[in-house]
Formats: C-alpha cells, structure tokens, sequence
C-alpha cells in the first residue's frame, strides 16, 4: 500500500506559551523570558477547542488568568497547582489575535493581564502561570504553563502574556 503524501497546510500544531515579568517603579526587574510549550489539559482540549468548534453542550471559552506557586500542571488537571489567591486573585486578560499569511505559518491567541502590588500582601514564590474558564468562581482549566521561580514584593506589579500558536505544516 502506497503512503499517502502530506498536503501543505494540513498538519496542525496547537501550543501554548508564556511570559512573567515583574515591575518595580514601571522598571524590569525580573522577567521569565517566554517559556513552553505549555501544558494543554484534557479537559482544555476536549471543553474549549473540540466542544466549541462542533457548538455542542459544555463547551468552554477562556475567561481568566491566574498565577500559581506550584510546578508542572498534570494532563489531567482541572485546576492549577498552587493557584495563587485561589480564584479571587484571577483577572480577565485582554485577547488580540493575528491572522497567518499563508497555509504553512502561525496564527497566534494572545492574552494579556497584570496584577498590580496591591494583589500581594507580602512576598510570594510565582512559578506558574494558567488560563481558566472563569474568573470568580472554580472553572475548568484550559492550559497552564511552568516557568522559573521568581519572587514577587509587595512593591512589585506583574505582567504577563500568554500565547496559544497554531501553526501549519
């Protein structure tokens, strides 16, 4: 049986990745650089991208971002370890788009947000970074990324982004 030869722009990839950096009177003053690829869940593959593009019930979309103290999120995780401030501290990013320009390159999901020093009450160990469902009460995690420890002051504000690349081949 003969092998059936790859179409240009039929082979798809879906990662995710992210980048912390921390602020101090407006100035750099740690920044994880970007980092990944992330961690898509299960239930991020099967809620947000496979329910939402057949329109079916449970289908998710993203609608908050939070920090986490922990490590690595498992692939059958629905929260992120360590969540810091549990979903009380999640914030609702800002979402930009761009589009590819031809069948074998990326299209990019970018979501944005900071938490400003007030979110700290002293200082804390950020060592993850996740996207969620909701942003007050428990929601399903999408996907979630593991960057190198940093310490963040309570004088400090974070600022974060997280991409979501799909590219072709």
């Amino acid at each position: 049986m003969a092998r059936k030869k790859n179409v240009p722009g039929t082979n798809l990839c879906l990662q995710g990745f992210s980048r912390v950096m921390l602020k101090k009177s407006g100035k750099v003053v740690g920044d994880s650089g970007w980092c990944g690829p992330n961690m898509i869940v299960n239930g991020g593959i099967q809620q947000f991208i496979l329910n939402l593009i057949g329109k079916t019930t449970g289908s998710l979309q993203v609608a908050g971002m939070a920090l986490g103290t922990s490590g690595t999120t498992a692939s059958d995780a629905t929260i992120m370890a360590g969540e810091y401030g549990g979903t009380a501290k999640r914030i609702v990013p800002t979402v930009a788009t761009t589009q590819r320009a031809a069948s074998n390159q990326t299209a990019t999901l970018q979501f944005s947000g900071s938490w400003g020093s007030a979110s700290n009450s002293g200082n804390s160990n950020i060592s993850n970074i996740g996207l969620f469902e909701q942003t007050a009460a428990q929601g399903s995690l999408f996907a979630a990324n593991t960057y190198a420890s940093s310490q963040w002051s309570n004088n400090q504000d974070v600022f974060a982004s997280y991409q979501i690349r799909i590219s072709f081949s």
